[in-house]
């Protein structure tokens, strides 16, 4: 799962995908904008299959890749 959200952290935030930013806050450290963060949640509908929209997601659940994989993993029912 945190293989497939670097991967579209990578895309978005022009990230490698070998980076490690687990724990940093994505806003914080600049990685993040409103703008990156609506086209993170299009990222991550179109790779996990789901039906997000902008105003399903907080600050929060975008603020690190560790954040972003436990929302991916709440909203798809992985383990």
């Amino acid at each position: 799962m945190e293989d497939q959200v670097m991967e579209v952290l990578a895309e978005i935030c022009g990230l490698s995908p070998d980076d490690s930013v687990s724990g940093a806050d994505l806003f914080k450290e600049g990685f993040l904008d409103s703008f990156a963060a609506l086209r993170l949640v299009i990222g991550l509908s179109e790779k996990f299959g789901l039906d997000l929209d902008i105003g399903d997601v907080s600050r929060d659940d975008l603020s690190s890749a560790a954040s972003i994989g436990k929302f991916i993993r709440e909203r798809t029912g992985a383990a």
